[in-house]
């Protein structure tokens, strides 16, 4: 059976789907790239950014129309709200995906599958079919402990639930011993991993860390309610020269009252405190943040606050997204700001943005530094990433997985230049 696989959303759905394509390829499925090439095409949902669902469901149908067999699956399946707008059309939730190889062969014999489990499904060490041969994207837990008002995908997901350690550590292991100079962990909130197992996230770093080979580990996005209740640990692990020196940690808003309407469970000042230490122990730590503009609660004087602490964290990269209300949520239940406000705030901060992270790359020309690279773009070009995971342009000729010495020629705001100066 050939089986197209189109993804939305975050770094844990792509591994939801690396995850259902090593499961279909073991069951002897034939991977396509196009719609046309396709016998069934698993649409892999998510719920988190501005209005995808709109633009997922009309794909969805889309396929439909075109009589296509069509299974969707992720988080916009998991919440339920969405499933009027799937008629006809087969949908599993996230802890059935374990066996799409089996409602892959009942959809192509023409039925429609609805299923949903409330077993726990632990992903790590399941089958997988890695989209970059030199990353092993590896889902530590499913779920969170925050109860935000404005998250759909809590939802979806529900409480954490985490992975096997000992799980976790084999898929590292065997990934390293295949070739992967990157392991990423990644999941709804990295902080939260343990917490159910009496154990937690700068624990679990530290014995990645401890296993052979030449490699890197990426620690994915943490919230900082839960960084800061063991943030000394934490940092000790990030000095492991295994480590990407890069903390991805969300603030979403400057302003302590929007803070508390959106039930994130810390202060500014708690944010600070985290990012204080981490740049007085780690100085060369690379700083990602999210914001969230126009959330309903949030006045002129509010935003006003967000874009004050930019200037103080001095990011190197933001993510920046217009408020949208998710349905079931409490914020959608809010009254909401008119779109021009949420637009005109987003362009305000994403000037400022963009000027402190173009300032922060142009600190590094002239460097010169180590680096993996780990990507290859369509023109031919390279992305290497230095300790700090930064991304380093380079125009030579080279191969995934290379460690390289490179220097910093010039930089752009979203990243790097560099000259391959020779192989480590």
């Amino acid at each position: 059976m050939k089986v197209l696989i189109k993804t939305w959303g975050c770094a844990a759905s792509q591994s939801d789907s690396e995850i259902m394509a090593g499961l279909l390829a073991q069951a002897g499925h034939q991977l396509v790239e196009r719609d046309e090439d396709a016998d069934v095409v698993i649409a892999n949902t998510c719920t988190v950014k501005n209005r995808v669902e709109v633009d997922e469901l009309k794909e969805i149908n889309k396929l439909k129309s075109e009589n296509k067999k069509v299974i969707a699956t992720g988080c916009l399946v998991q919440d339920k709200k969405h499933l009027d707008k799937l008629n006809g059309i087969s949908y599993i939730g996230l802890n059935s995906q374990d066996e799409i190889a089996k409602y892959v062969d009942e959809v192509a014999r023409g039925e429609v599958v609805h299923v949903f489990s409330d077993k726990k499904l632990d992903r790590a060490g399941l089958p997988r079919v890695r989209s970059n041969p030199v990353v092993e994207t590896i889902q530590i837990l499913q779920g969170c402990l925050s109860n935000c008002t404005f998250c759909a995908t809590k939802l979806a997901k529900g409480n954490t639930y985490s992975f096997s350690e000992a799980r976790i550590l084999a898929q590292a292991e065997s990934a390293i011993k295949a070739g992967c100079k990157e392991v990423w962990l990644t999941s709804q909130d990295n902080g939260t991993y343990g917490i159910d197992r009496k154990t937690n996230i700068a624990k679990l770093l530290q014995k990645i860390c401890k296993l052979d080979g030449n490699f890197f580990i990426r620690n994915g996005m943490s919230n900082p309610q839960w960084v800061k209740k063991f943030l000394p640990e934490l940092i000790q692990v990030y000095k492991n020269e295994k480590m990407f020196r890069f903390l991805h940690i969300p603030v979403q808003s400057g302003s302590d009252k929007v803070l508390r309407d959106m039930r994130r469970g810390y202060t500014v000042e708690d944010f600070k405190k985290i990012i204080d230490w981490f740049r007085k122990n780690i100085p060369e730590i690379t700083i990602c943040t999210d914001i969230i503009c126009g959330f309903p609660t949030e006045t002129a004087e509010d935003f006003n606050e967000t874009l004050e602490l930019i200037k103080w964290l001095r990011p190197d990269a933001v993510n920046i997204s217009q408020f949208w209300p998710r349905p079931g949520t409490k914020a959608a239940e809010m009254k909401q700001l008119s779109g021009a406000e949420k637009k005109e705030r987003s362009r305000q901060l994403t000037r400022l943005c963009d000027e402190i992270t173009l300032k922060q790359n142009e600190k590094r020309i002239g460097r010169t530094c180590k680096a993996v690279v780990d990507e290859k773009n369509e023109d031919g070009t390279f992305v290497a990433r230095n300790a700090s995971y930064k991304p380093i342009l380079l125009k030579d000729k080279l191969k995934l997985g290379n460690l390289i010495t490179v220097r910093i020629k010039s930089a752009e705001t979203k990243y790097l230049v560099g000259d391959f100066i020779s192989k480590v």
